[in-house]
């Protein structure tokens, strides 16, 4: 993981899978402007 400054005031995108039968969340956020996934700055699972 990539340390990403949040109050920066820079753009982000960020994606959120969800996979059901595994009732897990999966966020990833990166700067505006990358569009592939790996270039993920800060994935995070959520259970």
């Amino acid at each position: 993981m990539v340390p990403f400054n949040m109050r920066s005031g820079q753009n982000v995108h960020a994606w959120i899978d969800f996979d059901g039968p595994n009732f897990e969340i999966n966020v990833t956020i990166a700067p505006a402007g990358v569009s592939d996934l790996s270039a993920q700055l800060s994935p995070s699972g959520i259970r």
